[in-house]
């Protein structure tokens, strides 16, 4: 496993390191990095052996949280989402804190990443790091809480298992000085009543 520490004030990564990790994400790697939200597992969406491994390493250990699809901005989710909502749209343009949304029509997500009923969950990356890897990548990431706990948030490098640290191919942002958020709340539109539902608060 690789470990990167550098340290920046907004947060993003050298040239050279873009390569390095886009081209592990590229050769089907699970990275460790620090979101806006908590630490992470991430790897390439378009990647089948990348989301396998991911999706294998949450049944193993039985974590208690859902795979997620990050995404730059709002043009990258209307690429997956056609028919975004405009209530979804305008929430997320102004939300300004870490905010999951439960999507049921969606294309380009592998079934594995999906729930049983065909939903996926979609997240918009306001943190650089995210956004810088994705944008160099030009496709979204494949990302999962890196905890075994649900009722504890990954806030923190040392409070992740070490189970989870030795399947990692890197982990990044070691030197992050912004403070993490905690696990986002998660929503879905009911469309039919127009109101929104908390289903993770």
């Amino acid at each position: 496993m690789q470990v990167s520490r550098y340290e920046s004030p907004t947060f993003s990564l050298p040239d050279a390191e873009v390569g390095r990790i886009g081209t592990l994400l590229h050769d089907d790697g699970l990275v460790l990095l620090p979101t806006e939200a908590c630490w992470s597992i991430t790897c390439m969406l378009c990647s089948p052996v990348a989301t396998q491994r991911l999706y294998r390493l949450r049944r193993e250990f039985r974590m208690p949280f859902a795979a997620e699809v990050l995404v730059s901005d709002l043009d990258m989710l209307r690429s997956f989402v056609p028919q975004l909502h405009p209530r979804l749209e305008t929430l997320l343009a102004y939300h300004r804190r870490p905010l999951s949304i439960y999507i049921e029509r969606h294309t380009g997500v592998p079934p594995i990443l999906q729930d049983d009923q065909g939903r996926a969950i979609f997240r918009i990356a306001p943190d650089p790091l995210c956004r810088q890897l994705i944008e160099s990548l030009n496709t979204p990431l494949a990302t999962v809480f890196a905890t075994l706990d649900p009722a504890k948030a990954p806030l923190e490098f040392g409070s992740i298992s070490s189970s989870i640290l030795e399947r990692m191919d890197s982990v990044i942002g070691l030197e992050r000085a912004q403070e993490l958020q905690g696990i986002p709340v998660l929503i879905r539109l009911d469309e039919q009543e127009k109101e929104f539902i908390f289903l993770r608060e």
